[in-house]
């Protein structure tokens, strides 16, 4: 299915871990030029383009531009623009491997939950976030790919909160709370500080424990 650019397009859970993790906060820097490209370099550098100046810039020369690349690399991977963004809106909706990451990890289910909510916090993926549900509003493609992301994420931490001791009615609705609440605070301030994001990580425990103990 084809993914129409509408010219009319203004910028905003991610890339991979590239993009909202190991550049460190400020992930919304110039791509670094490189004589060669992976398929992967190139939908990255258009999810920051998309999120920095909105759908209209992601075109093949900015993209080019940014990489240090021609366009004969370009076209070694995407047979055109349309091809190119809906490959945008299929990376976006395989944040699973973030997941899985976490789940091999090791770390207790709270600590996991934990990491989901400070990824959002991170410059880079907040902003990407808010651009890919502006090009969502007028397209379905990746309307879906939002919708796969949320639906993954959601199901994630409602099986770790049922893992703490929610019930599963319970975990539903806090593992909704909780990922609405990291959009929400993301769209509004995409640096939101970790003094806030520790309180808010008290403060959903303190909702959790209470659960947990009470009858309601």
């Amino acid at each position: 299915m084809a993914i129409i650019l509408k010219p009319y397009y203004m910028v905003w859970y991610v890339p991979m871990a590239r993009l909202a993790g190991e550049q460190g906060d400020n992930c919304m820097t110039k791509t670094k030029k490189s004589s060669r490209a992976r398929r992967s370099d190139w939908i990255e550098a258009g999810l920051l383009l998309l999120a920095e100046e909105g759908l209209e810039s992601v075109t093949i020369d900015r993209l080019c531009a940014r990489l240090g690349l021609t366009k004969g690399s370009f076209y070694w991977h995407f047979k055109g623009s349309q091809e190119f963004l809906q490959a945008m809106a299929d990376y976006w909706s395989h944040g699973a491997q973030f997941l899985d990451s976490l789940e091999s990890s090791g770390t207790d289910d709270w600590e996991q939950i934990k990491a989901i909510a400070r990824r959002s916090g991170k410059l880079g993926y907040g902003r990407i976030d808010k651009a890919m549900r502006v090009w969502a509003d007028s397209c379905g493609d990746t309307a879906e790919s939002v919708r796969k992301t949320d639906r993954d994420v959601i199901r994630f931490v409602s099986r770790k909160l049922s893992n703490i001791g929610l019930s599963s009615a319970d975990a539903r609705v806090v593992a909704e709370m909780i990922v609405a609440s990291g959009i929400g605070l993301a769209a509004m301030d995409p640096t939101p500080g970790a003094r806030r994001q520790k309180r808010m990580e008290t403060l959903w425990w303190q909702l959790i424990d209470t659960l947990k103990n009470q009858k309601f």
